[in-house]
Formats: C-alpha cells, sequence, structure tokens
C-alpha cells in the first residue's frame, strides 16, 4: 500500500497457515501493518507501474 508521504505499507510475515499454536497476542500483532525498509522501498517504486497496470483497471 503506497501512503500520501510515498512511503510504503506491508503485511507482515508469517500470516497465511500452522499460526494455531500462536499466541493470540501475537497473531493479532501479525494483523498490523508497517513500513517497507529502504531496501524493499527501492524494489517496489520499481514495481508500482507494472501494478498499477495490472490491477488499476
Amino acid at each position: 500500500m503506497v501512503m500520501g508521504d510515498g512511503m510504503f505499507k506491508r503485511a507482515k510475515a508469517g500470516r497465511r497457515h500452522l499460526n494455531r499454536k500462536m499466541r493470540v497476542w501475537k497473531r493479532k500483532s501479525k494483523k498490523r501493518r508497517v513500513l517497507a525498509t529502504t531496501t524493499q522501498r527501492k524494489l517496489l517504486k520499481k514495481l508500482v507501474p507494472y501494478w498499477r497496470r495490472k490491477y488499476m483497471r
């Protein structure tokens, strides 16, 4: 997700499956979005034009 100031937010890893054994607070904390790191941000900026073309019709 792109924020208004150009920063990117991403989902946390480890939420797809096999999370029944996790504590509830840990599962809830994985719902929250976090800011992408600078390395991830560089890659995402390159991918945004392709993403827009594919999903924003």
